[in-house]
């Protein structure tokens, strides 16, 4: 059983606060922070001009597919969006 109370008697900050414990937080900004570096760098691909039609399909698709594990990241800590929203 988790005590919810420190020594003193008071709830501990997270609980006052709703924050997300350290570990949660800093897997949470890992798991954000990994598809936007590779967006970040398959956009200043497209955007230098570097690629040819076949390497602009896959950046496209690398950026879809960054997209979608964004999302999965976000309902995965938040929960799946309620039925009717999205």
């Amino acid at each position: 059983m988790t005590n919810l109370q420190d020594d003193a008697g008071q709830p501990p900050a997270e609980a006052n606060t709703g924050a997300l414990p350290r570990d949660a937080a800093r897997k949470l900004a890992h798991d954000l922070r990994t598809p936007l570096s590779a967006m970040s760098g398959w956009i200043h691909l497209l955007e230098s001009g570097a690629l040819d039609e076949a390497g602009k399909k896959r950046a496209l698709a690398k950026l879809r597919g960054n997209i979608d594990d964004q999302v999965k990241t976000i309902e995965r800590y938040l929960g799946a969006p309620q039925e009717g929203q999205k």
